[in-house]
C-alpha cells in the first residue's frame, strides 16, 4: 500500500515537471504570438447541401414524418418541420400474433408512450413525457403544475441544418 501510494507520488511529480518543461519550450504560449497575415482571402465556406441533394439516392416515404431510406446502404433518414418541433405525438407499439416463445402470440398492445421532438443546439431530442400527474385547476397546488415532472429524453441526435 505504501509502494503504491509512492509510485502515485512519484508520477505525479513527473508530469507535473513534464508538464511545466512543455510550457516554457512550446513557442506558443510564449508572450509574442505571431501577427495573423490579413493580405491573404479566406477561401469561400463549401456550398451547403440541400435536401434534395441528401436523398436523390433515397427512396421517399411519405406520412406523418416524411422517411428517406438510402437505395445503396438501407439507412433511413427523418425529414421534420419546423413545424413539428414540440408537439406531442402518440406512440404506439402492439403485436400481432407473433412468436409464443416471446409471448406475442396474441394481439395485444404493448406500449403506448406521448413523445415530444425537441431542438436542442444542434441536436434533435425525443423525449417521453410523463403523463403520470394531473392537476386541478380549481385548486392552489395546480399553480405549480408540471414544474417537478420530467421528460426523459430516449434518443438524440445530431442533425444537418438544411435551408
Amino acid at each position: 500500500m505504501i509502494q503504491a501510494r509512492k509510485s502515485m507520488l512519484l508520477l505525479a511529480v513527473v508530469m507535473f515537471v513534464g508538464i511545466c518543461s512543455f510550457s516554457q519550450n512550446n513557442p506558443a504560449s510564449t508572450q509574442t504570438a505571431a501577427k495573423p497575415d490579413t493580405t491573404k482571402k479566406a477561401p469561400p465556406p463549401p456550398a451547403k447541401p440541400t435536401v434534395a441533394d441528401k436523398v436523390k439516392t433515397s427512396k421517399k416515404m411519405d406520412g406523418l414524418f416524411t422517411l428517406y431510406q438510402d437505395t445503396a446502404n438501407g439507412s433511413v433518414q427523418m425529414y421534420v418541420k419546423k413545424n413539428q418541433l414540440g408537439k406531442e405525438y402518440i406512440y404506439q407499439s402492439f403485436s400481432m400474433g407473433g412468436p409464443t416463445s416471446l409471448f406475442l402470440n396474441q394481439n395485444m398492445i404493448r406500449t403506448t408512450w406521448v413523445i415530444k421532438i425537441k431542438k436542442n443546439f444542434d441536436k434533435l431530442e425525443f423525449s417521453q413525457v410523463n403523463t403520470n400527474f394531473w392537476y386541478d385547476p380549481e385548486n392552489a397546488v395546480s399553480k405549480s403544475a408540471n414544474v417537478d415532472v420530467t421528460e426523459a429524453v430516449f434518443y438524440s441526435r445530431r442533425w444537418i441544418v438544411l435551408k
